[in-house]
């Protein structure tokens, strides 16, 4: 089986955990897929600890992000989503996959199939996995989503800056999209209570 890693954040700069120094079998270095999946910064990681700061995660309101792809060097899928869990440091049900072979798939974003399917179709792999940890930012409705994540780092200055970390590991397509550029140049505004957009 020929099984395609799919990535959009830190995991394509840095297959190996820089805190658990776990490290993703890849054969070749990233790149990119031609797919867009909708992405934004609403997952909180390490919640109330030290390193506590904002990642990107697959989101249904998120922007068109540009996917990056890497074969796996296992050829097990069993393995290789094993081996994507424990980069990630998260539990085997957030690895999502597709199986062209027999159809079978698991993930939280059925509309991303079709795309999925076609890319592995073209580009000659069996299946693809991917990071599928869902979002967890609580908005509120007093702000629209960037306001919010915007008062959400500057409501805590450490998490501010590990997320500004964060985003430093991540590619430069990534890095220039406007709210992101904005967080890491620290140009954020503590935004006062307005109609949600």
């Amino acid at each position: 089986m020929q099984i395609a890693v799919l990535a959009w954040g830190s995991l394509i700069n840095y297959p190996y955990s820089p805190n658990t120094m776990e490290e993703l079998c890849i054969n070749k270095p990233f790149i990119k897929s031609g797919l867009f999946f909708p992405v934004a910064l609403t997952r909180i990681e390490n919640r109330g600890k030290p390193k506590e700061k904002l990642s990107l995660v697959i989101d249904p309101k998120g922007i068109p992000t540009p996917i990056f792809y890497a074969p796996h060097t296992f050829k097990n899928l069993g393995k290789a989503i094993k081996n994507l869990k424990d980069r990630e440091s998260t539990q085997l049900g957030n690895i999502g996959y597709y199986n062209l072979v027999n159809g079978r798939y698991r993930t939280r974003n059925l509309d991303l199939l079709p795309q999925i399917k076609k890319f592995l179709y073209n580009n000659h792999f069996d299946i693809a996995i991917w990071t599928d940890t869902p979002p967890n930012l609580k908005f509120s409705p007093m702000y629209n989503r960037d306001e919010w994540i915007q008062k959400f780092l500057l409501g805590r200055i450490k998490r501010l800056y590990n997320t500004q970390e964060y985003l430093k590991m991540v590619p430069k397509e990534v890095q220039t999209m406007p709210m992101y550029r904005r967080i890491l140049e620290g140009k954020l505004i503590n935004v006062k209570r307005t109609k949600r957009i």
